[in-house]
């Protein structure tokens, strides 16, 4: 019956995220991320024998950023469900799926991580109750379908790596590593920490025979990307096309260490935002969170002494290091595919903790004991406050944002529909969300990037230089209408910045609005 009851337990934990995807399965918030919807319209271009491109763009270059089988998964649903936007029902369904195959693979490395079966399925409880699971399990987002092939490709590579393991199952955790790959480009770091682990071991013929399984889908992809690379090295064409030639564009050894610094502490408040949903961004919020994130690191350290944690904790660090160096700023998005393995830490320390506290309360003196009550009630509140900030985040925050996305679909589909009837078939336009635009219009489309060396810097100046050339930029690009809302650039920008931007444009005597709707101007550039 304990068999039995513990499965069941962690279904009724999955029905909240069941719950939000059954509310938000016509995926209003598409495109919110910007890359679920690339993913979306390069998904259509492959079902529908173009290739892999990105139909939405003009001129349709290929899709030679992101690795090709998650838009192949949802190639599938184009297929079946040909019809926009009816067939964003099925796709919500599948990430949903995902997610309840993530916290599956995600019981095994818990276990790999020293848990005992029943902390194993609580730490699964924890990731089903996850706000940011949540939210990746009703969006297109490869970030769930990464961590079931990360997390498998780990489990082969321990298990590989143990007495009754052998050549075969490493070859088969290749494959898995290179699947993996195939979903993500940070897959590629499984190249390095599984040999690495195997290696620590005196593994030599395992570890080349994981890299002989997973090298072929590293070199495909790769020299696949490079016979399709377009030839322009422009911000716009870098951007959407090739990862490193992008961040080479932005990011220099002059303001590399300023990266490295708001990176780290971005990766820290990351980290406890991951733990406990909606600390806030005041100070203490924050302390709040570096705290939690420095024990939840210092416990994945301590896993280090474990046989099946090796390379587990190789992964994750290449990973937050290689966040850490990113053009972009780490949010917890970025965490999901490593976070069991800094959950598995944090529960680590917790559980340390909590020895210490009943020693005190045991064998300590009367003082010693009064600090460790203060500790136990200040650790009671914490579990507290997590447990209120999930409830928070999945019966009212993440409801919220999926209304607040509906609501402004309403008016963007008032802006598409005059897009689609009034301009002609040819037309290209400037549009923050350019993949949706095209799927409800047939018209190419494009976005204004915020450089994120300016965004690093925090130039203002630099920054209102920058947007007041929008109609210029729209010109080289060959775009003839513009479609501007308030919250453009909200993904790169502070709000002061956005706002700046969005009333730079609004005032642009080369932007002639010909049609409004709520908030959203459709504009002419001159």
């Amino acid at each position: 019956m304990r068999r039995a009851l513990v499965p069941f337990l962690l279904s009724i934990a999955l029905v909240p995220s069941a719950w939000l995807a059954w509310h938000s399965r016509d995926a209003p918030h598409l495109g919110y991320f910007h890359d679920d919807s690339l993913y979306w319209v390069s998904a259509k271009s492959l079902a529908q024998g173009g290739g892999y491109r990105i139909q939405s763009l003009p001129g349709e270059p290929y899709q030679t950023k992101y690795p090709p089988l998650y838009p192949l998964l949802l190639a599938g649903i184009w297929k079946l469900c040909p019809a926009f936007p009816g067939n964003l029902a099925a796709a919500v369904l599948c990430s949903w799926l995902m997610l309840a195959m993530c916290l599956a693979v995600a019981c095994v490395a818990f276990r790999d991580l020293g848990a005992e079966p029943g902390r194993a399925w609580v730490l699964c409880a924890a990731l089903a109750l996850n706000p940011y699971y949540a939210l990746c399990g009703i969006s297109l987002l490869s970030e769930l379908p990464f961590a079931c092939l990360l997390l498998g490709a780990l489990a082969l590579i321990e298990r590989a790596r143990g007495p009754s393991g052998g050549v075969g199952l490493a070859a088969i955790a290749g494959l898995v590593a290179s699947a993996a790959f195939l979903t993500r480009s940070a897959g590629l770091l499984l190249l390095v920490a599984g040999p690495l682990a195997f290696l620590l071991r005196g593994k030599y013929r395992r570890a080349m025979a994981f890299m002989l399984a997973m090298l072929p889908g590293v070199a495909g992809w790769t020299m696949w990307t490079q016979a399709h690379h377009l030839a322009r090295t422009d911000a716009v064409a870098l951007y959407y096309t090739n990862y490193l030639g992008y961040y080479a564009h932005e990011i220099s050894t002059g303001n590399l260490a300023r990266v490295l610094w708001a990176n780290f502490d971005n990766l820290l408040s990351a980290i406890g935002g991951m733990l406990v949903f909606g600390l806030g961004d005041s100070f203490a919020a924050k302390s709040v969170a570096r705290v939690l994130a420095i024990a939840a690191i210092a416990g994945a350290v301590r896993l280090r002494r474990l046989p099946g944690a090796t390379v587990y904790l190789l992964f994750t660090a290449g990973y937050l290091l290689t966040l850490a160096a990113w053009n972009y700023a780490p949010d917890q998005r970025f965490l999901v595919p490593v976070f069991p393995v800094l959950l598995a830490g944090f529960a680590t320390e917790l559980v340390r903790l909590t020895g210490r506290l009943r020693e005190a309360f045991v064998h300590r003196a009367a003082g010693e004991r009064m600090v460790a009550g203060a500790v136990a009630l200040a650790l009671a509140g914490l579990l507290w406050l997590a447990g209120m900030g999930a409830y928070r985040g999945l019966f009212s925050v993440l409801p919220r944002f999926v209304a607040e996305r509906r609501e402004a679909l309403a008016d963007q589909r008032l802006a598409y529909q005059w897009i689609a009837t009034r301009t002609p078939a040819d037309a290209a336009v400037l549009a923050y969300q350019d993949p949706i635009l095209y799927l409800y219009t047939g018209r190419k489309a494009c976005r204004l990037v915020a450089p994120p060396a300016l965004v690093y810097s925090g130039d203002h100046p630099a920054l209102e230089r920058f947007f007041s050339g929008v109609a210029d930029f729209a010109r080289e690009q060959r775009l003839t209408y513009a479609m501007v809302a308030p919250d453009d650039l909200s993904a790169e920008l502070s709000d002061e910045d956005r706002l700046t931007a969005y009333r730079m444009f609004r005032a642009n005597p080369r932007l002639k609005q010909v049609f409004q709707a709520g908030r959203i101007s459709v504009c002419r550039i001159e």
